[in-house]
């Protein structure tokens, strides 16, 4: 995660990189991300050989995954699932455990949410036997709440939002903005616009 945040900051401003790399040798990849993709060529060659031998674990991983799908021989090979595994990595762990993080330090940090989020949850638990399916926990109010605020207050970027139309103008207000035209944004910039999270979180100054 190190080195994929360091690369980020380059890739920001010279987009074309990341095309390129997806077209560099193994062994290149090997340099911008020494640590991880010892680890990934590891776990790929060892579900090839799980599936060559036919050998079943109990403990899969995405390499049993997609080794073990209805997708063509070209797609199995271990230096093109490690480019998708590097992808998952990045974006599937530190922003998800960043979010947890959050959720779970602004529950205990507020008695009273802990309290209300504690009761919903043992109700929950008392009628119900076994653990919930989503559907079901989608339906309590708070505990959804909690979740929603939660990913509000987990930046999962820590620069700003890159967006662009590539085939056809936007029209915002009076202004038009041509296509491949890129624009920025954060939404710490605009709390007109977008959330403002510091009312959930900073109390109002003692009068």
């Amino acid at each position: 995660m190190e080195g994929v945040s360091k690369l980020g900051f380059i890739v920001k401003q010279v987009p074309w990189i990341m095309h390129l790399m997806r077209n560099v040798p193994l062994s290149l990849t090997k340099v911008l991300f020494p640590r991880i993709v010892h680890l990934l060529i590891f776990q790929c060659e060892r579900a090839i050989n799980d599936q060559k031998m036919e050998k079943e674990t109990s403990r899969r991983t995405i390499f049993h995954e997609v080794l073990s799908s209805d997708m063509p021989p070209v797609e199995k090979i271990c230096d093109r699932i490690m480019q998708e595994d590097i992808v998952l990595i990045a974006v599937g762990t530190e922003t998800t455990a960043w979010a947890l993080s959050a959720i779970t330090y602004y529950v205990l940090a507020d008695p009273e949410i802990n309290a209300k989020l504690k009761a919903e949850l043992m109700e929950i638990t008392s009628k119900r036997k076994g653990a919930p399916s989503l559907n079901q926990l989608e339906q309590f109010p708070y505990l959804s709440a909690v979740i929603s605020e939660g990913l509000g207050l987990s930046f999962g970027v820590t620069a700003h939002l890159q967006r662009v139309s590539p085939d056809h103008d936007l029209i915002y207000g009076d202004w038009i903005i041509p296509a491949g035209i890129s624009m920025k944004h954060s939404s710490e910039d605009f709390p007109l616009t977008f959330l403002d999270t510091s009312q959930y979180v900073i109390p109002p100054p003692a009068p």
